[in-house]
């Protein structure tokens, strides 16, 4: 790895470690807000913020809401609520999706426009970079996986699903915590009637719970009559909340194994359409991935000199070919390609007749792709640069063959084909705009004409002997 590569994986490493983690913190302030934000656009209570899965690290009240911070920034929590647990539903789908869905315009956005998220990664401390990936691993977590992060904790597509369900899950203690909170402020602003309205408040809208009963039995200790005594009344109530809140937790739901089997199928509906989809869009790519893994397996065990295993492989290529065939027929390029491979398994196996049969099919399609390509070469250079290498190594194939059958005269004939082909993409090259892929381009060029000039000398050396 030279030192430009080195300094690039180095910024990649130190973005993804270091700049991600910090960048997914933020996002999740973020949704979080938003949710926020959104529930009380649809005249939602908040009762609490959490940033963060896992266990509580830290938080405090503000007002009657609870900060909290976990250890892992994957998701986050805001309980919110209308104060009638059954109303508003859509209202609470919206609430659920809000975060998910403004991520997904910033996805598209820049999808858009067009991003070079590895080119920015790589080249220096990058923050839309890091923020842009770390939107990405959200994305993907809170719209295809409906799945439970850790208890209370729950990825948006699941929230949505809990409320289309109408199964929200009823957080009980956070909002009990939240009129105990609220009754709490209200004292210590020396509103005792407000005091009480919001203990009974929460008594009517959540009946007897725990820590509002405990509440309202320590206010009724105090007379409240002064300043002291309201401070005190306001001091007991901390001491209940904080008391009960360490118990606090989410009540589960309590489904059958129908129930159960009916919400995981409808939950995983998004991940498996979504597969569906990646799979049909991208199957001709996977395909090619695929070949492309087996021709490299190929040549690395044709080099080897294995026959037993040039066989396994030339027998599994043709049954992949004959099968993927069908569905994907193969351009001039791929089908080279192939060919190419098979004549190099079959001069492993030894036989140099079925090898020079197939250098001849990998030849003509070769040839058919020059062609096609011709239009692209200077809009798209790679791709022509690619084919004409292609051609030239089959050359340098031919020649080596010949010479391992003694036709030293056809070896050479050979050779001068593929060094008129390198001579023909020297002239090419020169006309290329772009200075870096010129440069590179030649050095392979370079690289190749030793090669040949290599095999020549071999090749010279046998023929007087002949």
């Amino acid at each position: 790895m030279d030192a430009v590569n080195g300094r690039d994986w180095l910024w990649l490493g130190l973005n993804v470690v270091v700049g991600t983690p910090l960048a997914l913190a933020v996002l999740i302030f973020a949704r979080e807000g938003a949710r926020a934000v959104v529930a009380l656009v649809f005249g939602f209570r908040v009762f609490e913020f959490r940033w963060g899965t896992g266990p509580r690290l830290f938080g405090g009240p503000l007002g009657p809401i609870d900060i909290a911070f976990g250890p892992i920034p994957l998701a986050g929590r805001t309980i919110t609520g209308s104060g009638i647990p059954r109303r508003h539903r859509l209202a609470r789908m919206a609430t659920a999706l809000a975060p998910a869905l403004l991520q997904l315009c910033w996805f598209l956005y820049r999808s858009i426009n067009g991003s070079d998220l590895l080119g920015s990664l790589s080249r220096g401390p990058s923050i839309p970079g890091t923020l842009e990936a770390a939107n990405g691993l959200l994305l993907g977590l809170h719209l295809l996986l409906p799945i439970q992060l850790s208890p209370g904790f729950r990825t948006d597509i699941r929230l949505f699903f809990d409320h289309l369900l109408d199964q929200p899950g009823s957080n009980r203690a956070a909002r009990a915590s939240y009129y105990a909170r609220l009754a709490c402020h209200r004292l210590e602003c020396a509103d005792t009637a407000g005091t009480r309205q919001s203990l009974e408040l929460g008594l009517v809208q959540l009946g007897p719970e725990p820590m509002l009963i405990a509440c309202q039995r320590s206010l009724r200790e105090f007379d409240l009559s002064s300043v002291i005594d309201q401070g005190d009344c306001a001091g007991g109530l901390k001491t209940v909340i904080e008391g009960m809140e360490s118990e606090r937790d989410l009540d589960p739901a309590i489904w059958s194994f129908s129930e159960r089997a009916r919400r995981v199928t409808i939950m995983a509906a998004p991940l498996i359409v979504f597969s569906i989809s990646l799979a049909d869009s991208h199957a001709e790519s996977i395909a090619n991935h695929i070949e492309s893994a087996w021709r490299h397996e190929s040549i690395e065990i044709a080099a080897s000199g294995d026959r037993r295993h040039c066989d396994a492989l030339l027998e599994r290529g043709g049954r992949w070919a004959h099968r993927v065939d069908r569905f994907f027929f193969p351009d001039s390029s791929k089908r080279s390609d192939r060919h190419f491979t098979f004549a190099r398994l079959e001069r492993c196996r030894g036989d140099l007749a079925a090898a020079a049969q197939h250098r001849g099919e990998a030849l003509l399609a070769a040839n058919a792709a020059r062609t096609e390509l011709a239009p692209v070469m200077f809009s798209e250079p790679h791709r022509w640069f690619e084919n004409e290498l292609r051609l030239t190594h089959l050359f340098r194939d031919a020649a080596a063959v010949e010479t391992e059958r003694q036709e030293f005269r056809q070896a050479l004939t050979a050779l001068t084909n593929a060094e008129k082909r390198l001579e023909g993409m020297h002239q090419k090259i020169e006309l290329w705009p772009e200075a870096e892929a010129r440069g590179q381009a030649e050095e392979t060029l370079a690289s190749e004409r030793a090669e040949l000039l290599s095999i020549r000398d071999r090749v010279m050396a046998n023929l007087p002997a002949h």
